[in-house]
């Protein structure tokens, strides 16, 4: 196709008004638009979260990450309303024909927020269309869709000059209703008038996927509120394709209505209803008599569900239950379809080769939410497998069966708020962040069919996927974090809750001395924050978010209660944490001119060595001084030399302590975590061994979340 063919054909693609108007994004480079594209040297994209247009006419970087909504119009022959500008790169043997039919000159109008005010020189430029060519072929200028379009319209006609910042401040304290109220007043041209056109709750739907569209299409879901998806708040989740991107609120669900359990039922009674539709009803009962049930939704039933977390999850857990509990159909025709040799070959059956595992990936950066959403996905997984232990437990007379199906799903939920306090800190962006990356398998076995909780469908035994344990994978802990935090940050969660037993007597492990008592022996009785510097070099203390230090410090003793950690495991837990604090305050004294000691009359040095259970002479000895053996093995045969270390080497070998012993007690924490919710397989819920037959009849599977750490 030519390039006068492909403008043609273009140009009848795009939507104009009777102005002669496209409607476009345009690329601004710190707040401003370089017609000339002359921008090798300015960049500038700001992070973060983006806010609304603050209407000022000059450009913002603040809009949609630097993109500006605007049209661009024909000004040199507006009688020929089929030309349009190519997005292609222009070839020389078509030059002829594009001076035929182009026109030279293009009006580019960046759309402000100012009601009724004549456009200024810094929102509308006369550019060549050569110029005009390149900024559609490097992507500068990409089209709206047919909402935007809309909506860039109705933002002239209805919007004020008020200011739309939406930026989240976490110092501001103002109520719930005050932040909806606010929103609503400074959105109003997006919610009170109609809309023609607006985005879908999928983007792969839009006609022009790019960045500008899709950023403005998660802003616009997340501010509109109404009937339909949006009447469990705002729309903080949208789909594009199997990926489910999630739009972080900085607010807790007070309501319950995104995550209550209401939600979950419905969720999972959705995914439990299309899982049988698909199967055509067959169930575990009915494929014994050769039998099929039809489940139909009824025709008012609403066919589908807005995009949640929870979708995600109830669409992992049934696609791993359709490769443990496969249809007759798929196995009879399958069975019909291989073979002779090959199905003798090993004797595998078409059920042990599919692949019944799935996986999760969470990823985002900062503050973006991965450590709730993994919770999430957790929890809903969590409530799938009791709801079938529940009722196949129920069957039985012996109640420890409960109980034990009962607990591993608790117990793989509390490994949360430990980890959260070994490995969370606060940013800049982020409260809660967590400062290493983690795999969470969890690890289920086919069980017996249950009723379904649909009242319709209660006739039906839907196959069930028993949580019989789960394993947690740690890497990449952020052990510089120790020893330096940024203004504004802090060190990890556990080194402010420990302070936080100074002003709570709280007696929450059973046969423990009180906090009091512990803040006594631990050396903190006299000291405060300020005072250690694995913890004042940032001169930050509190969080943001409004939780507290003491909440979350409780929460962690009681998981780890839990988890079979005993008193006497959750004190030397402690013991070694604090005798981290003491040990960042350890200082060095000259003898002679290069050599150094351990100054001895320092306070924090005994508390330390008591702590660790070491000697002052064994510690002196491994930071200021190292070893040299030659020749030899070891010390047999060989020759030793003591060398001394300098002041600052010294220095760095505390830090190097410091970072050790910490990563060897978060490895400590996390291998104690899967031991206690790792299950046995190969036993029954009551626990006593499974027989042969029945390891033979269930099958095995895993869902694991991956949760990726990007900044």
């Amino acid at each position: 196709m030519s390039t006068k063919q492909q403008l043609v054909s273009h140009s009848s693609d795009m939507k104009k008004n009777d102005d002669n108007k496209t409607y476009i994004w345009i690329k601004l480079h710190n707040g401003q638009f370089i017609p000339d594209n002359n921008s090798k040297t300015v960049r500038g994209r700001k992070r973060g979260a983006p806010t609304s247009y603050n209407g000022n006419g000059n450009g913002n970087v603040d809009e949609v990450w630097g993109w500006s909504p605007g049209y661009y119009s024909l000004i040199s022959d507006t009688n020929n309303t089929d030309n349009a500008v190519s997005s292609t790169a222009i070839s020389g043997e078509d030059q002829q024909d594009i001076t035929a039919i182009a026109p030279q000159q293009y009006e580019i109008t960046l759309l402000n927020n100012s009601n009724n005010q004549e456009q200024t020189s810094n929102t509308t430029h006369i550019i060549s269309q050569q110029n005009t060519n390149k900024l559609l072929s490097n992507g500068s200028i990409v089209l709206a869709n047919s909402w935007e379009e809309h909506d860039f319209l109705n933002r002239l006609q209805t919007s004020t000059d008020e200011s739309d910042d939406e930026s989240y401040n976490y110092d501001e304290e103002s109520s719930d209703s005050d932040e909806e109220d606010t929103k609503k007043s400074s959105l109003h041209h997006l919610i009170e008038e109609e809309v023609i056109d607006s985005p879908p709750s999928n983007l792969i739907e839009l006609t022009h996927l790019h960045e500008p569209s899709v950023v403005h299409a998660l802003r616009y879901r997340y501010a509109q509120e109404g009937e339909g998806e949006s009447n469990m708040a705002n729309n903080i989740y949208t789909d594009t394709g199997p990926i489910l991107l999630a739009v972080n609120p900085f607010k807790h669900d007070k309501s319950g209505r995104l995550y209550g359990n209401d939600t979950v039922d419905r969720y999972r009674s959705y995914g439990e209803k299309g899982w049988l539709k698909e199967r055509g009803g067959t169930t575990a009962s009915a494929r014994d008599e050769e039998t099929r049930i039809d489940v139909d939704i009824d025709e008012g039933e609403e066919i589908s569900l807005p995009p949640h977390v929870y979708a995600v999850a109830d669409r992992t857990f049934r696609t791993m239950m359709t490769r443990l509990h496969p249809t007759t159909d798929i196995s009879s025709s399958a069975s019909s379809r291989a073979a002779p040799q090959s199905s003798a070959q090993d004797g595998k059956s078409l059920q042990q080769q599919v692949k019944i595992n799935q996986s999760v990936l969470v990823s985002g950066e900062s503050g973006a939410g991965k450590t709730v959403t993994t919770k999430l996905l957790m929890s809903y997984l969590s409530k799938l497998s009791e709801k079938k232990s529940t009722s196949n437990s129920s069957q039985g007379n012996d109640n420890s069966s409960k109980k034990e199906a009962m607990s591993i799903e608790k117990r793989v939920l509390e490994s949360n708020p430990i980890m959260e306090s070994f490995g969370n800190a606060r940013t800049i962006r982020n409260d809660n962040s967590s400062r290493f990356g983690k795999y969470i398998e969890m690890k289920f076995t086919s069980g017996s069919s249950s009723k379904s909780t649909e009242e319709k469908l209660s006739t039906i035994a839907v196959p069930g996927a028993t949580l019989v344990g789960a394993s947690i994978e740690t890497y990449l802990l952020e052990k510089v974090r120790l020893v330096h935090q940024s203004p504004g940050e802090r060190n990890y969660h556990i080194f402010y809750e420990l302070f936080s037993m100074k002003y709570e007597d709280d007696n929450s492990v059973e046969g423990a001395d009180t906090d009091q008592h512990m803040v006594e022996k631990l050396g903190l009785l006299n000291y405060e924050m300020e005072d250690f510097r694995l913890i004042n070099t940032s001169a930050t203390y509190d969080r943001r978010d409004g939780v507290l230090d003491s909440d979350t410090f409780h929460d962690m003793k009681q998981a780890m209660t839990i988890m079979g950690f005993t008193s006497t495991e959750i004190h030397s837990v402690f013991q070694v944490t604090t005798a981290l604090l003491h040990a960042s305050n350890l200082s060095f004294e000259r003898i002679g001119e290069v050599e150094c000691a351990l100054e001895t009359d320092n306070a924090h040095l005994d508390y330390m060595v008591d702590l660790l259970g070491i000697t002052k002479e064994g510690l002196n000895s491994a930071l200021c001084y190292y070893e040299i053996t030659i020749g030899g093995t070891g010390r047999k045969g060989g020759e030793t030399h003591k060398r001394v270390l300098s002041m600052e080497q010294c220095e760095k070998g505390v830090e190097a302590l410091i970072k050790a012993t910490y990563g060897s007690l978060f490895n400590y924490l996390v291998q104690r975590i899967n031991a206690s919710v790792a299950g046995d397989i190969g036993k029954d819920n009551a626990g006593g061994k499974m027989s042969r037959a029945r390891r033979g009849t269930e099958k095995e599977a895993s869902i694991g979340i991956l949760v990726s750490r990007l900044v």
